[in-house]
């Protein structure tokens, strides 16, 4: 885990996610694409490095014996297995019947630049430090900037054969 001020930081994160449940109320967790900067700064446009989950109901005062910013908060961070690896177009498709704001799982389209694979990873959304519960490699590139949604069933119109 490491700690963050959201207000030093702000310029690094981008796409909050949390269940849709919970939108309108103070939220506890948001997942978040992280930049990195040094990609970023060569390739001229935004690239993410990484996923985290934000804990804002978890204020931190020390980190490895040092201490913190006031208002820094628990992040934990996914990191992918290269450095040459980058995501984009995160979404968080909720657990069907599940309660808590991090029941789910979080869907990132995943870059490798060394190989030019690109991959839909599944995060468990309680477990973002963890290896994602699944890769799907793709049989076409993604773009960088490329978004998706994820709709239940119930919200899908129905189709021709079914009325």
């Amino acid at each position: 885990m490491r700690s963050i001020s959201l207000m030093d930081q702000i310029s690094s994160w981008i796409f909050l996610l949390s269940l849709k449940i919970f939108i309108g109320i103070k939220n506890k967790y948001a997942f978040t694409q992280v930049v990195d900067p040094i990609a970023t700064s060569d390739a001229g446009m935004p690239k993410y490095g990484g996923v985290a989950k934000l804990y804002f109901e978890e204020q931190l005062s020390s980190v490895e014996g040092e201490k913190v910013e006031e208002k820094a908060i628990k992040v934990e961070y996914h990191e992918f297995e290269s450095r040459n690896v980058f995501c984009t177009g995160l979404a968080f498709v909720p657990k069907e019947g599940g309660v808590q704001e991090d029941d789910g799982w979080i869907i990132a389209f995943v870059h490798n630049e060394d190989t030019n694979i690109s991959q839909a990873h599944i995060i468990d959304g309680k477990k973002v430090s963890d290896e994602a519960v699944a890769k799907i490699t793709l049989p076409c590139r993604v773009p960088y900037g490329f978004h998706g949604a994820f709709l239940p069933i119930s919200f899908q119109p129905p189709t021709p054969s079914s009325s």
